[in-house]
């Protein structure tokens, strides 16, 4: 079976709105036509994340959108865009009224036979920013053996979205996604032991492995673990590689981070 399943970005990455009185583009349900699977990309069963920034009128409507991290096939990229340019959104607001802002949001190639319906359910609540839906039926697919759900959920438990916040139970969701090779898991389990401070080792292994499966914030943490030498000795030039990629996928701390080293500063 193959299917994909679009979410807005905020919940894994805990993007809240800027200020009390700011509120970020919210998609409505079923506005956009379903990206289409390219038959190269199908025959050659190719998968994988898109993450796209998306800028929303003050008409709901897509004015521009950019890539920020890339899948793995410029065909599954193409595709994901050119249906998410369909969508229509409620306009993000600051003081009340519509404001033009930008949404992060990513579409999941995948094929697998074995995923829940709650899974599909759960990415659907995302959209519709209602996390505590959400969370409770990626409990239901994670404790089925979804990698995706026990990613999804050790998120949310981590920052509390949907969830009362508790970090020692996402490590331990986090950890089950990790052993079936889910590279976002293995990216956020790194930073988990990165505030620890409890196996910096691990950590930089398993950002290590993160980063070079595409995973832009891995790379930032992996950037940071090689600047101050956390779990590996401390290179700079590698860092500032790191950096350089991730700020390349979009990634604000690292385009600063970047700026900060090129500057000479410490």
């Amino acid at each position: 079976m193959a299917f994909g399943l679009l979410v807005a970005a905020g919940a894994a990455n805990a993007e809240l709105p800027a200020a009390p009185n700011r509120t970020v583009p919210v998609l409505i349900f079923d506005s956009c036509r379903k990206p289409e699977w390219p038959r190269e990309s199908l025959r050659n069963e190719e998968t994988g994340t898109v993450s796209l920034s998306m800028l929303i009128g003050t008409n709901g409507k897509v004015k521009d959108a950019k890539l920020l991290a890339s899948s793995g096939s410029s065909l599954l990229d193409e595709a994901a865009m050119a249906g998410l340019r369909t969508c229509t959104f409620k306009p993000g607001t600051e003081g009340g009224q519509a404001i033009e802002s930008w949404q992060k949001m990513q579409y999941v190639w995948t094929i697998e036979e074995s995923a829940p319906p709650e899974e599909y359910a759960a990415m659907k609540r995302l959209q519709q920013n209602d996390f505590d839906g959400a969370a409770a039926l990626f409990r239901t697919a994670a404790v089925k053996g979804s990698a995706n759900a026990q990613f999804y959920l050790g998120a949310m438990l981590f920052f509390g979205n949907g969830v009362k916040q508790d970090k020692t139970e996402a490590a331990k969701w986090m950890e089950q996604a990790v052993a079936q090779g889910h590279v976002k898991a293995k990216g956020a389990l790194g930073a988990m032991l990165l505030e620890q401070g409890s196996d910096d080792r691990r950590a930089y292994a398993l950002l290590q492995a993160a980063a070079n499966g595409k995973d832009v914030t891995s790379m930032y943490w992996l950037a940071t673990c090689l600047e101050r030498g956390r779990g590996t000795s401390a290179d700079l030039g590698d860092a500032k590689a790191w950096y350089k990629r991730a700020a390349e996928g979009g990634h604000p701390k690292a385009k600063q981070a970047l700026a900060r080293l090129e500057g000479g500063q410490g």
